[in-house]
């Protein structure tokens, strides 16, 4: 009798394997991808949110291991592929600034392969027993969110009313500021900052910040008309600048002449494309082309900018009108994760050799490349 079902009974156990084979290998797939790999992945793929507590105990450890720092105001689940919490600083560096760490699907955090130091909030293994700030606030001290509400910050644990605060407001990138004057420690001496004074402490903060992208020269960028522009120092980003105002008409962009090579942590990466440069950019603060500019310049009000549909314009009369832009993504969801642009011409405010206030015109996107290679690149 057991001869008869010996044969069916061997191919389900056959198929069952077989089924389990590759059950295990559509799950277990981001395995096989590098840190590197899998962050892009991430990157790219439908999130879902989810709440702290719903997060593996190992993220939740290294989440809470920064709460005197920083604080996660976010966190979302890529299916099969890892996690990412996006992480709001509270008591150090760029206060207000979101960052975003990346663990796999078995909380284990990611790091780009082959580099040494911490990118976007990663902490070192033997640093995080430890983490140092280079200064602190005060409390009590007090915060206006996107919206102009104002918390006041007495214990680490109101640090929770800010986090309720993103979560509230799920689709707000907008970072809080502080209300100053604001009382720093800094190496055990207390100091009264305005807002200029914090404004500096941050910047040298974000100049010695690691890990740090810069292109190593020599290198080349070609201009519209086909010609080669050479750049063998931080003075000779100026000639793209030059180029374009002699040029007024036109709108292409330069290109870099690829391979070149680029430093990161003092670690020199060849790239071979524009596309494997922007994947670079994407990966670190302080980047050729950092768009986050607050060391570099600010634009003076009023300005307008156009919207990606191309027939709307929010002009900006004030800081606080940033919220208008995030009504409008918020009410035109198609558009989101693109940018909009400025209307030229616009007036940069800089400051000089002697610290006093310059104000630069700019008046194309072109001349804008330009002057943020020239001024603003690593």
């Amino acid at each position: 009798m057991l001869k008869n079902y010996a044969f069916p009974i061997l191919l389900l156990a056959l198929f069952g394997l077989t089924f389990t084979a590759c059950e295990s290998g559509l799950t277990n797939s981001s395995a096989e991808l590098s840190d590197d790999e899998l962050i892009t992945a991430i990157q790219s793929a439908d999130k879902m949110s989810v709440s702290l507590e719903a997060l593996p105990s190992s993220v939740r450890q290294e989440v809470d291991m920064r709460k005197s720092i920083a604080i996660a105001s976010n966190a979302h689940e890529a299916n099969d592929l890892g996690f990412t919490v996006e992480m709001r600083t509270v008591n150090r560096g760029p206060v207000g600034e979101a960052s975003t760490i990346y663990f796999n699907a078995k909380g284990r955090m990611l790091q780009i392969e082959g580099l040494n130091g911490a990118r976007n909030g990663i902490i070192k293994a033997e640093d995080r027993a430890n983490i140092k700030r280079a200064f602190e606030l005060i409390m009590p001290y007090q915060v206006v969110m996107p919206d102009e509400t104002i918390i006041t910050i007495t214990a680490e644990e109101d640090y929770s009313l800010i986090r309720t605060w993103y979560q509230e407001n799920s689709g707000t990138r907008e970072k809080f500021t502080l209300v100053f004057p604001i009382n720093v420690l800094i190496d055990g001496e207390e100091i009264t900052m305005d807002q200029d004074a914090f404004e500096e402490l941050i910047t040298s903060q974000k100049n010695d910040r690691k890990p740090k992208m810069q292109l190593k020269m020599p290198y080349q960028v070609q201009m519209p008309d086909g010609s080669f522009i050479t750049i063998e120092t931080k003075e000779d980003r100026a000639l793209i600048r030059i180029w374009y105002q002699e040029n007024p008409g036109v709108e292409e962009k330069f290109v870099y002449v690829f391979p070149l090579t680029v430093i990161i942590n003092d670690n020199e990466i060849v790239v071979n494309s524009a596309e494997e440069l922007m994947r670079l950019r994407r990966r670190f603060a302080n980047s050729v082309d950092d768009r986050s500019h607050k060391a570099c310049y600010n634009i003076q009000f009023p300005y307008t900018l156009v919207m990606p549909d191309n027939s709307s314009s929010i002009t900006l009369n004030k800081r606080n009108d940033l919220r208008l832009v995030r009504t409008w993504f918020a009410e035109n969801e198609d558009y989101q994760g693109q940018r909009p642009t400025y209307q030229f011409p616009i007036t940069l405010l800089v400051k000089g050799e002697a610290r006093e206030r310059v104000e630069v015109g700019i008046n194309s996107q072109e001349e804008f490349d330009a002057y943020l290679t020239e001024n603003c690149a690593g």
